[in-house]
């Protein structure tokens, strides 16, 4: 790993992102002097409303105590004013922003916007980087965050915002009960203050909750947004612990590690071999694939053009 006073990751403490470099010893500096949760909510809504940020926009201070060349971004609620700083503090610096959504979630910049400041952009979304002219780079995942139970207590396993997904899941569940399938289904409201709407909706899960459900769930059920093509935190926790997966995305077909026995693509809700696809014994993915999804190799992907 090079000099890290040369290389600066910046992303939100607590994300997921983070964490995960952090186990493997690097540092990651919070984007925004004031980082509380209510300067994030305050700053979510007044770019939402198109109004300046003010000094809620200032970059942190441990920021500008590097000398980075290259400086890698986490894009999610990075507004274009600290990118604009962000640039006229470090002019030479090479600045790669990584996607951790789809374009179209707009919970990161634009393309067109990011490209003024003569940013890099990296997306794992295969449709999202032939659109937008994106450079692709793999997901990374530590195999040792999930490890499965001694035995399974669920058959199928959905833990998840509705985001319009409710229908789909409750058909599913539904299709497990009239074949006695053990199904675990914990919904969340898309927006938490919208919890009183409906009695199935549940309060999130902690982290470590979700993982110990997971881990005795022998498929999990990720359901991707209408336009997402690449693959989610969901799917490689299963790919590594070697689970089985119901999916809506289709794109999955496409991918290295894609096995029939392994992944099922569900459309306009037609269940046809479902029930024989859960009987049957996962497939070991080879693990030439799997390090191809390890943190070193998406490291080396990222800095391939660094000298």
């Amino acid at each position: 790993m090079k000099n890290s006073n040369d290389i600066m990751f910046v992303g939100f403490p607590g994300s997921i992102f983070s964490s995960l470099l952090e186990k493997h010893g690097i540092f990651v500096i919070s984007p925004y002097k004031y980082c509380t949760r209510y300067a994030y909510k305050v700053r979510f809504l007044l770019n939402w409303a198109h109004l300046k940020l003010g000094y809620l926009s200032e970059l942190n201070d441990s920021i500008l105590n590097y000398q980075a060349k290259v400086i890698i971004v986490e894009g999610s609620l990075i507004f274009e004013p600290f990118i604009k700083k962000l640039r006229e503090s470090f002019p030479d610096a090479t600045i790669k922003y990584l996607y951790p959504n789809i374009v179209a979630d707009k919970a990161s910049l634009h393309p067109d916007v990011l490209r003024k400041y003569g940013c890099k952009l990296y997306s794992w979304d295969i449709r999202d980087c032939l659109k937008y002219k994106l450079i692709l780079t793999k997901s990374f995942y530590d195999k040792n965050i999930l490890k499965l139970a001694d035995r399974f207590d669920y058959d199928l396993c959905f833990i998840g915002t509705d985001k319009g997904r409710y229908a789909t899941v409750k058909s599913i569940k539904n299709y497990a009960d009239r074949n006695g399938l053990r199904f675990y289904m914990h919904v969340c409201p898309t927006f938490n203050f919208l919890r009183f709407l409906h009695s199935y909706y549940k309060k999130p899960l902690a982290y470590n909750d979700y993982l110990l459900v997971v881990s005795k769930s022998r498929c999990i059920i990720d359901f991707v947004r209408s336009g997402q093509s690449g693959t989610t935190m969901r799917t490689m926790e299963a790919i590594f612990s070697g689970q089985k997966i119901i999916s809506n995305n289709d794109y999955l077909k496409k991918m290295d590690f894609f096995l029939p026995e392994n992944i099922y693509i569900l459309k306009d809700g037609n269940f046809d071999g479902l029930k024989d696809f859960l009987l049957k014994e996962t497939v070991p993915v080879d693990e030439a694939i799997l390090k191809t999804y390890s943190f070193e190799y998406w490291y080396n992907h990222l800095m391939e053009d660094y000298d």
